[in-house]
């Protein structure tokens, strides 16, 4: 077969997640490289393993990937080791899918902090690699979660560095382009190579990497992707309150309770009554211009924001709606709004083109109004999130969030008042953070209990990319890296996925880095309080009105299985 020059493969590799409840939401990702490259005239195919595992869960069932958390196997299988029951799986992961005649192949490692992601993406490349001698590109922001922390995964860096593959930090539509430019030419060459934004590679001892490339914003595209496993079932019926109905399932609701209100209707609303939709992820700015010194955001190259005009964004939106016969959407920007005369255009453009589409978004509550808020539901605004963080006004200072609480109190207000959504993030355990800090936070959500949708928790680990990870002594705190961490989070892994005898503690992959505060706690103790705080907090979320919501939902669904 002859070879197709300018064409791409993508590939989505599979988490654990994958054996319990697949998102509704189609990878964006995927969509977005492959919109970026059918736009230079290059034929591109995706594919999200996720889907595909999910279906074959009882022919592949977890515990056969035993391995995923055995790091000697799997740098083992990357310097070359044969492994035949690894080669076995991957061949019935992938099995259908014909990889002959391309010349580049795309890994993304995917973003959860998954070693099955991981580990299981980099010898699946290593699998196609070896079988059909293609060209590989790995990306995806676990790369990034490994860059960041690559001291403590130095082994698994030279063995993934000695594959030969194209490594991929941040956006990688442009390295796609320009690797297909060098193919083309026949000047593939690692010095080449080492120009492209976003690059990584190995150069002596030392591992290099290149400043991430600024975003695309491609609307993304996902033809030929098959979109059914996402769509979820709503209720079509005449009824006066199917659409409110509808939006609660799709935009109130936190994951997986979408999908699983879709198995209900299927199941009890009659077939005449029931419509399938996609919920179309979108995303148009990208970057934040805030400063918040536990986010990786804060980072010097992050800065600047990157955005689309608001003709095209609305151009896309009305191109999307249309293709895919839908009118609900996820954005997912770092902040909507970021400008307020930005959210004004957004408002009026949609009314002046007589839009009727639904939406949620992250937002900041600095900017907003209930004139403009009254503006953004009209506009179809159906949620926002809201990152809340903490109610200390100590954390908020030294952490430079620029968050004024009473202005978010009354925010929240103006949300439930207009019939906007409101959730909060919410950060558990940063440094410094004290009882009467904790108990600043949970007055706050539970004063605003009847306000707040939901919230999600998220224990503090320090990112080496954000001002407290490059500058730890500016914020108090001496940072220890931990000796073994690798083969540390493995067993953690393999302990709650395989054994599941973590059950209800998570293997939290992403704690990595130690810290004691300098005037304070030891790191110990940190972490005996913050577990302390979250069981505080998982006991709050339990009298939200929407626990007992997904619980009622999650009955529904146990009497129609």
């Amino acid at each position: 077969m002859s070879k197709r020059t300018g064409q791409v493969m993508i590939l989505l590799a599979p988490s654990e997640h994958a054996y319990q409840q697949i998102s509704n939401i189609p990878p964006l990702a995927l969509g977005v490289l492959k919109g970026f490259l059918s736009e230079k005239g290059i034929s591109t195919y995706i594919y999200d393993l996720n889907v595909t595992l999910n279906k074959r869960s009882d022919e592949l069932p977890l515990t056969s990937w035993r391995f995923i958390y055995d790091s000697k196997r799997i740098i083992g299988y990357l310097n070359g080791k044969s492994d035949q029951e690894i080669d076995d799986l991957i061949s019935r992961l992938i099995s259908g899918i014909n990889f002959n005649g391309y010349d580049l192949v795309g890994i993304s490692l995917g973003a959860d902090f998954s070693w099955l992601e991981m580990h299981g993406g980099m010898v699946l490349a290593k699998w196609i690699s070896k079988k059909y001698k293609v060209h590989i590109e790995i990306g995806g922001n676990n790369v990034h979660y490994l860059l960041q922390f690559k001291d403590n995964f130095v082994e698994l860096w030279e063995a993934l560095l000695s594959t030969g593959f194209f490594i991929c930090v941040g956006p990688g539509e442009r390295m796609f382009l320009d690797l297909i430019k060098m193919l083309e030419k026949g000047e593939m060459d690692e010095e080449r190579f080492h120009l492209i934004p976003g690059a990584v590679w190995k150069e002596g001892d030392e591992i290099k990497s290149n400043m991430q490339d600024a975003p695309s914003l491609t609307m993304p595209d996902f033809s030929g992707l098959d979109l059914d496993p996402y769509k979820v079932c709503i209720n079509y019926s005449t009824v006066h309150n199917a659409q409110s109905i509808n939006e609660i399932q799709i935009m109130k609701w936190p994951q997986p309770y979408p999908l699983i209100a879709s198995q209900v209707n299927r199941a009890s609303l009659p077939e005449e009554d029931r419509k399938e939709t996609l919920v179309i992820p979108y995303i148009f700015n990208y970057n934040c211009p805030y400063s918040c010194a536990f986010c990786v955001q804060s980072g010097g190259d992050k800065k600047k924001i990157v955005v689309k005009s608001t003709k095209v964004i609305l151009d896309e939106i009305e191109t999307m709606m249309q293709k895919y016969s839908s009118k609900f959407f996820y954005f997912y920007n770092n902040t909507f709004n970021y400008s307020r005369k930005f959210v004004i255009e957004f408002c009026e453009g949609v009314q002046q083109r007589g839009m009727k589409f639904y939406w949620s978004d992250c937002a900041r509550f600095n900017n907003l109004d209930y004139d403009l808020l009254k503006m953004l539901f009209d506009s179809g605004c159906r949620k926002f999130v809201f990152g809340f963080e903490t109610g200390s006004q100590k954390l908020l200072k030294l952490y430079d969030k620029r968050l004024d609480l009473e202005h978010a109190e009354q925010v929240l207000k103006w949300c439930k008042e207009l019939g906007i959504w409101a959730d909060i993030e919410v950060i558990v355990g940063l440094p410094y953070e004290n009882e009467e800090d904790f108990e600043c936070t949970i007055e706050f959500i539970q004063k605003n209990r009847h306000l707040i949708n939901h919230f999600a928790m998220n224990r503090y680990f320090v990112v080496p990319d954000s001002l407290i990870g490059m500058k730890p002594a500016d914020y108090g705190i001496k940072l220890m890296r931990m000796r073994n961490r690798y083969e540390f989070l493995l067993k953690m892994n393999y302990k709650y996925f395989i054994e599941g005898s973590l059950r209800g503690k998570g293997a939290t992959n992403f704690q990595v880095y130690r810290y004691n505060e300098i005037n304070g706690r030891a790191h110990n103790q940190v972490v005996d309080e913050t577990n302390k705080k979250i069981h505080r907090l998982v006991d709050v979320y339990s009298k939200l009105p929407i626990a007992q919501e997904t619980k009622l939902i999650e009955w529904r669904y146990s009497k129609v299985k």
